[in-house]
């Protein structure tokens, strides 16, 4: 599925982005709704990027209240953490 590898226009690798983010947050979850808007995109936008990360192994999802919104939801995380 190339299409998922390709970059949008304007945002470079929108995929290390979100990986250098969710990083740099450690040890800091935020949900998908408020990484998007730390970043600037879309919910969509972030959980398309996070998809192949977490496939790919680098990343796992997990059950924790976002630190921004306080709400009890998804959020990813590496995965040396979980």
């Amino acid at each position: 599925m190339e299409l998922a590898n390709e970059t949008t226009a304007g945002q470079g690798d929108l995929r290390v982005v979100v990986a250098a983010t969710v990083r740099e947050n450690s040890p800091y979850a935020r949900c998908f709704t408020c990484l998007g808007v730390q970043l600037m995109v879309t919910e969509k936008v972030v959980r398309e990027a996070a998809q192949i990360l977490i496939v790919r192994d680098a990343f796992v999802l997990k059950r924790r209240v976002c630190y921004t919104c306080e709400r009890t939801e998804d959020v990813m995380i590496p995965a040396e953490q979980s």
